[in-house]
């Protein structure tokens, strides 16, 4: 946006109160007594009705765009769904239905209206003195919020607006060119910082949608002095977590000029008891915090100049210039405290990875990516470009999803040892866990890994039933452990297999030479072959998904017959959900249940700490009953309370976000699209899998099954150029493999389908087709 561009003096309309009567009683059917309020953008009318309830009339001026207005009113309407206690004003519906509505006046202009529920209260900053305590819970309420609109977005939130301090604007030569001589002296030896470092910093930083307002003028205490609400949205949007905090930081500079310190730090310390920051963005905070000051001063001096008859102007733009010189005042103090930074290497980092890290370590992708951060399904690298996370499942409830950071950082601030002592949140989680399953599997051990929770597996089979034998299925992997690795056979050859390790043809309709009945037929065959062995048969284990062959279901009928057949042998049956499990396949909690029958140990690892490394081993009673009595076992990791903590908090969030609902759902919208492509592109042989764990098999063309893996790459580092990453799968690396973060949207598989097209068309250009 140019500096000419800026709009930061609105005119409101000034309709009468009889003219705003009628529109209160022609759309929403209220009445009342009225009084005119205050509004920058907005003609505001203050409603009470008979029954003593309060509103706010808003009527909009002409030119707000009418994308802003709708994203103000769902985003509070988000705010009321998901937090209705947070203290934010309530949008009333017209009687229509609607959000805001456009109403003819009788001079004959058309304008945007809304009613909101009217906040009582006085402004916090407004309210000298204060005891720092009123800051921690301003504080409190800020990260509430932005925790409540982290899963929240809305087009017009990227729409461009004069407060983003995180905009390369704020350096523009003809902004800067309005500071006073004694501002630019005080900027002077913080400015390449700022410009150079902390600017860049903080667009790479993550982000949501912001309240980007949350001064003191906009915190309203009740009449017992405490912090009851927000309001003034009209700023929001989508941009750094950290620049809401600095506005808040920086308000506060402009309140207390240099007596600022310790109330900024209990607004800090208040926010993080809602939504911790990460360590980078708390060194971070204070030049986010200058970066907004500058802003301010800027912006304020526009408007001084501008509109001098507005003598507040005058006025805010002096508060601001002198929290400018609290803030710097502050950073300056600070960096003689702290001990001399390092430079940074001029080695290329992938050159250092190289010289750190084992050869065995591969990277995506032809072009490298170097990720920085994620929220929800995106990730940014270390240039802040954005891309669509289509692959990692270990993040399950979405990339630092607030709700885990903030259950990982308040145990971990508390304790974290290990499973020989008691403690509450452990023993929850096993409870909550175990609840999930069906009744059988009612008892738990808990473990850092889903190879740990295998490798445990498989020790409880031997132990149990006094044999060794183990069978699994072709081209599955199980684990990176000795005994796992074993278990593996997604590189292994017939030679080079363990005479005791038994593989099953995977059941691969798409190409394989039979249908279920056959697949069941050779799989018996294979079980009974292993149970006349010395060896004899221990554990079938399976993975639900069969992921590593190229992403295939089990046909009706197939798990279950293979299932009654281990178990006539004497042996255990074993579920390997670390893929599959936690919602994944869209119809049920577990990827067993969708074959309906019920394994006697299922193994979990990746998706239940969301990001933080925790498994565990759910089982039968009177397995782990046996287990126990011949072997002791001990993890010092696993079951610790932090993990337990984390644990909690993502079935916290499967419930209450509904998972697997939005799943079913978009995973059923993806598949759709995926067909579609399938019936438009000869190159898509065959689309399976279900849920978010989808294969999309790329082959020569139609009639032809011949694999095209120079296709399938080629594709899939056309589709991280264009921002969106995909992996590949399967015997030939001709699958692309598409398995989101749990939270993935119906825009999320817009964006994936309308990138996969392009390159799928892409491809074709370059090949003649």
């Amino acid at each position: 946006m140019p500096i000419d561009d800026l709009v930061l003096h609105f005119d409101p309309p000034a309709f009468s109160l009889d003219e705003a009567r009628q529109v209160l009683e022609t759309h929403f059917g209220v009445s009342g007594e009225l009084k005119a309020l205050a509004g920058e953008r907005e003609q505001n009318v203050r409603v009470e009705t008979p029954a003593g309830e309060l509103f706010v009339l808003k009527i909009a001026g002409r030119e707000l765009d009418r994308g802003r207005l709708d994203f103000e009113s769902q985003l509070l309407a988000h705010l009321n769904w998901v937090a209705p206690d947070l203290g934010v004003p309530r949008v009333i519906k017209s009687k229509t239905g609607d959000l805001f509505v456009d109403h003819r006046f009788a001079e004959g202009a058309e304008h945007p209206l809304r009613l909101l529920t009217y906040l009582e209260g006085r402004p916090l900053g407004s309210s000298e003195p204060l005891e720092t305590s009123v800051f921690f819970e301003m504080g409190r309420l800020q990260g509430s919020i932005c925790r409540a609109l982290a899963g929240f977005f809305h087009p017009a939130a990227r729409s461009p607006i004069p407060w983003d301090s995180s905009s390369d604007r704020l350096f523009d030569q003809a902004l800067f060119a309005l500071l006073d001589e004694e501002t630019e002296d005080a900027l002077a030896r913080h400015l390449k910082r700022l410009q150079e470092d902390s600017l860049p910093a903080l667009q790479r930083s993550r982000a949501q949608v912001i309240h980007n307002d949350l001064h003191t003028g906009n915190v309203l205490l009740d009449h017992a002095g405490a912090v009851s609400g927000v309001i003034d949205f009209g700023d929001s949007l989508h941009g750094p977590l950290l620049q809401d905090l600095a506005v808040s930081v920086s308000g506060l500079a402009e309140l207390r000029h240099g007596e600022a310190a310790d109330a900024i730090t209990a607004l800090v310390r208040g926010f993080e008891t809602a939504f911790p920051l990460l360590p980078e963005e708390r060194a971070l905070l204070l030049d986010a915090a200058i970066l907004r000051s500058l802003l301010s001063v800027e912006l304020c001096r526009i408007k001084a100049d501008g509109y001098p008859e507005v003598s507040r102007h005058g006025h805010v733009l002096e508060d601001a210039r002198q929290g400018l010189f609290a803030l710097l005042a502050l950073q300056e103090q600070r960096a003689k405290a702290r001990p001399a930074r390092i430079e940074k290497r001029s080695t290329p980092l992938i050159e250092r990875r190289r010289q750190a890290m084992s050869p065995t370590y591969k990277l995506f992708y032809d072009e490298p990516l170097e990720i920085v951060r994620g929220t929800g399904s995106l990730l940014y690298d270390a240039a802040g470009r954005e891309y669509l996370d289509c692959y990692n499942n270990v993040p399950s409830v979405g990339h630092a999803h607030p709700r885990v950071v903030q259950a990982l950082s308040q145990q971990a601030a508390l304790l974290n040892t290990h499973t020989r002592y008691l403690h509450d949140e452990v023993v929850t989680y096993c409870e909550r866990l175990a609840a999930t399953f069906p009744a059988e599997l009612d008892m738990c051990l808990l473990v850092c890994t889903g190879s740990e929770a295998n490798d445990l597996a498989y020790s409880i089979a031997r132990h149990v039933t006094g044999r060794e034998g183990a069978a699994v299925w072709e081209r599955c992997y199980h684990g990176n452990s000795g005994r796992t690795d074993e278990l593996s056979l997604y590189d292994k050859d017939e030679a080079s297999r363990a005479p005791h390790i038994a593989g099953l043809p995977i059941p691969d309709l798409y190409r394989g030479p039979g249908s279920g009945a056959d697949y069941v037929t050779s799989g018996c065959k294979a079980l009974e072959a292993l149970a006349d062995s010395p060896h004899g048969l221990a554990m079938l284990l399976v993975d639900s998904i069969f992921d590593c062959a190229g992403i295939y279901t089990a046909p009706d009928g197939y798990l279950a017959a293979l299932f009654d057949r281990v178990r006539q042998l004497g042996g255990l049956v074993v579920a390997d959900e670390v893929q599959s499990g936690l919602c994944r396949l869209g119809d049920h909690t577990w990827g067993f249940q969708d074959s309906g029958v019920v394994p006697d140990i299922v193994t979990l690892g990746k998706p239940m700490g969301g990001g933080h490394p925790l498994g565990a081993v759910v089982a039968k009673r009177w397995v782990l009953e046996a287990f126990a009595a011949k072997k002791h076992y001990f993890n010092t990791f696993g079951g610790n309370p932090v993990s337990a903590a984390v644990g909690n908090a993502v079935l916290d969030v499967v419930q209450e976000e509904e998972i697997l609902a939005n799943v079913h759902r978009v995973g059923g919208y993806l598949s759709e699209g995926l067909l579609a492509l399938r019936n438009a592109y000869p190159v898509i042989g065959d689309v399976r899998g279900k849920g978010f764990f989808v294969g999309v098999e790329l082959v020569a063309g139609q009639g032809d099954s011949t694999p095209t893996p120079d296709a399938t790459r080629w594709v899939l580092n056309d589709m991280r150029r264009r921002g969106v990453l995909v992996a590949t799968t399967g015997l030939h690396s001709n699958v692309i493999k598409i398995r989101p973060p749990l939270v993935f949207s119906h825009a999320n598989a817009d964006r994936l389908l309308e990138t996969f097209e392009a390159s799928l068309k892409g491809w074709a250009a370059k090949v003649g087709g």
